[in-house]
């Protein structure tokens, strides 16, 4: 009973074991999978790009591709092709993927449904199966990053990313080495290109190649807050303060001009000069604000203030357009712009006036060269330095342009000076007379000389001295040259700076040549002579009475110094001459050319030799 029992308990065991295989065996057993399709879901294509859709299945024996815009065959048409393509297969169904390939996606053509069809065979509950795929034609980084970004497109997912990361290489094939207008060197236009993007600002390349040492990089500009009044009509020449045009690629000028009634509009100027016209509408304040390499903390405001002339110039006792004028007479007296007067000690070569920022066109240097003549000293030549331009007035009425001589004849029309200054020479009642866009320059031939600026003032506008005006005719002060002297300071140009010992009162002499001083009107600014005592009281003390030649030049240089402060024509340009001097116009040419150089060709025409 025992074994029968163990026995029957085997069986059951066995049973159970037998009924939990088949149950997991029944588990484990799936049916092989025909129905599942896959093509591309939402596939991204860019403008241009060729595309291929997929069309994927685990179990199918043919697949078909209808684009957009076919019509896809109804349900009875889809079986009857399964069965026809059933036919004409040797194998079963199986794993197969079909990829449909398209050239030069465009938009509104190949975007789209995309329906792809697969055929499973016969003997299947399911024919077949069908999914589709949406092709969506765009640029997908359009519009979506910032302006100096480089977007980062990921295809056929849609997506983007804009970020700097731009493909430079420092490859030596690729290397491009160039300048930025932000003077900052590039080794090719993509790294300037990052820096563009990592900056946040457009960096635009200045020049190819290297961007030299700094002193390359640092452009000279003028610094002025001036004021300008002249009459309506008047043409000025306005200018940024950039000293050198190579340099103006560094530059960046913006142009703002303020009415008189607080109306601020922007002007499309730049660096370039330009002509404004005096009007009613023009008068007003022009600000220019300067940045170089278009760094913020390097940044040069200008302004000039244009005033309009109305003093009516017929009204009785009204002076309009008058020049602040500066003299240099022979003893050394200087008769400064603001209608002061000083004695200097001159030798050599000394700074006669200067302004490096001028309301418009170019700086201008004017040095004077000093030499003892007929035994006290004497303005032997006058340089000039305008802009990039160099020229020289000398004894004997002579114009030094690079070391030639320039032709000219007397009472001809004004020349211009070759160089680039916009400066014209004349020769005209026994002076050479420089015109210039600031300045009026009158030199005697021998010993005296005279400054004009320009433009005219009424008289109730003294001369005030800038930061950027110097030179003997604003003041003495010049630090450690004294007197302006300029170059050479030793031997015959060594400069005393004591006081002459000389009598306070001017000699009998002296007051003989500015006895007849006018009175043009009450400013003191205007009032003449005051430099032509000083030097010939130096005069009179060395020698103990002016020669000749020192007498007319002393006399004739006051002349010429109240007619240009008043601007009286009728003075100026009188070919009389003066009380002090030879009354045959002849001998006082011959003599002063006879004091210069050599000359081939003589600036007057009117006079024998023998005269």
């Amino acid at each position: 009973t025992l074994l029968y029992t163990i026995k029957f308990e085997e069986m059951i065991l066995r049973g159970i074991l037998l009924l939990v295989c088949l149950v997991t065996t029944s588990k484990a057993y799936v049916e092989p999978p025909y129905g599942d399709i896959k093509t591309c879901g939402v596939h991204y294509v860019k403008p241009g790009d060729d595309f291929a859709i997929p069309c994927h299945t685990d179990h199918g024996i043919q697949a078909a591709m209808y684009t957009p815009g076919v019509t896809i065959p109804g349900h009875d048409d889809l079986v009857a092709e399964n069965i026809k393509e059933t036919a004409n297969r040797v194998t079963g169904a199986k794993e197969t993927e079909t990829l449909v390939k398209f050239t030069d996606a465009t938009k509104g053509i190949d975007d789209g449904w995309y329906t792809c069809v697969i055929f499973h065979g016969l003997n299947y509950n399911k024919p077949y199966s069908t999914d589709k795929c949406l092709v969506i034609i765009e640029d997908v980084c359009e519009g979506q990053c910032g302006e100096l970004e480089n977007c980062h497109a990921e295809y056929p997912a849609g997506t983007f990313e804009c970020n700097c990361e731009f493909d430079c290489s420092i490859d030596t094939k690729l290397v491009a080495p160039l300048c930025s207008d932000t003077c900052q060197q590039f080794f090719s236009p993509c790294f300037m290109k990052t820096q563009s993007c990592n900056d946040g600002i457009r960096i635009n390349k200045m020049k190819d190649g290297f961007c030299g040492m700094k002193k390359e990089l640092d452009p000279e500009i003028r610094r002025f807050n001036n004021e300008v009044v002249e009459a309506e009509g008047t043409v000025l020449t306005m200018t940024c303060g950039l000293v050198e045009e190579a340099m103006k690629e560094r530059v960046t000028a913006e142009w703002k001009f303020v009415s008189e009634s607080g109306e601020i509009t922007t002007l499309d100027q730049g660096t370039d000069n330009w002509e404004l016209t005096v009007g009613p509408d023009t008068v007003g304040e022009y600000i220019v604000t300067m940045t170089i390499c278009r760094n913020p903390d390097r940044v040069v405001v200008n302004k000039v203030s244009v005033g309009l002339d109305s003093e009516d110039p017929t009204e009785t006792g009204k002076f309009t357009n008058l020049y602040h004028t500066c003299s240099i007479y022979p003893g050394g007296g200087i008769g400064q712009f603001d209608g002061g007067a000083g004695s200097y000690d001159l030798a050599c070569t000394h700074v006669l006036a200067a302004n490096v920022a001028p309301a418009s066109g170019n700086p201008w240097y004017i040095y004077g060269t000093f030499d003892n003549h007929d035994g006290a000293e004497a303005l032997a030549s006058i340089s000039f330095y305008v802009g990039r331009s160099i020229f020289e007035v000398q004894r004997g009425w002579i114009v030094n342009i690079n070391g030639e001589k320039m032709k000219l004849t007397e009472g001809a029309e004004p020349e211009d000076i070759p160089g680039g200054s916009g400066c014209t020479v004349q020769f005209k009642h026994r002076h050479l007379v420089i015109d210039c866009d600031n300045f009026e320059a009158y030199y005697d031939g021998l010993m005296a000389g005279h400054i004009a600026l320009k433009p005219g003032v009424l008289p109730d506008k003294p001369y005030v001295k800038q930061p950027w005006t110097f030179g003997l005719c604003n003041d003495g002060r010049s630090g450690f040259r004294p007197n302006w002297q300029i170059g050479k300071t030793g031997g015959d140009c060594t400069v005393d700076t004591e006081e002459p010992e000389c009598e306070d009162e001017p000699t009998a002499e002296c007051t003989d040549l500015t006895q007849d001083e006018p009175v043009v009107v009450e400013a003191d600014w205007i009032t003449c002579g005051k430099g032509a005592t000083l030097g010939c009281n130096v005069i009179s003390c060395g020698q103990g009475t002016p020669t000749p030649a020192q007498s007319c030049a002393l006399q004739q240089a006051v002349r010429v110094s109240c007619a240009l402060k008043t601007i009286n024509k009728t003075v100026l340009e009188s070919d009389e001459m003066d009380g002090l001097c030879p009354e045959d116009v002849c001998v006082w040419k011959f003599d002063v050319v006879s004091r210069g150089c050599a000359q081939d060709h003589l600036p007057f025409q009117d006079c024998d030799e023998g005269s």
